[in-house]
């Protein structure tokens, strides 16, 4: 995928008043937790929790009626998300959201490459300087 996930409408009634999720981006991180998810869709002020699978993301930040911030929790697999709102709950949306196990020697979206392609390790000096 291209890391944004879409979807057109939810599995339950779509009420007029309940916020509607579109995308999200990114739509995979780490089955630890912790990646800041962008969602976007129409009537989102209304929003006051989003839930991946069964739980609750965390650090939830309405940016604008079409744009919501939030944490993503820890979890394993692909899961839908599901909004709340002080309307009620929006529903299990069609977009989805992956947690992807990182490789031990490789953080998430870092990969070393330099002039011989990234087939020797690369070195981080984290020292004083390297006098370059």
């Amino acid at each position: 995928g291209t890391g944004t996930g879409t979807a057109g409408s939810t599995k339950h009634r779509n009420d007029a008043r309940h916020p509607i999720l579109t995308r999200c981006s990114p739509c995979r991180g780490p089955v630890r937790g912790g990646t800041t998810v962008v969602l976007r869709g129409r009537r989102l002020r209304l929003t006051t929790a989003v839930f991946f699978g069964g739980r609750r993301g965390r650090r939830l930040r309405v940016l604008s009626a079409s744009e919501i911030e939030v944490l993503a929790p820890p979890g394993h697999g692909r899961v839908h998300l599901r909004l709340a709102s002080a309307v009620g709950s929006a529903g299990i949306t069609r977009v989805a959201y992956s947690y992807v196990k990182a490789r031990r020697s490789e953080p998430m979206g870092v990969r070393p490459l330099g002039p011989d392609g990234g087939r020797y390790p690369m070195t981080v000096n984290e020292g004083r300087g390297s006098g370059l």
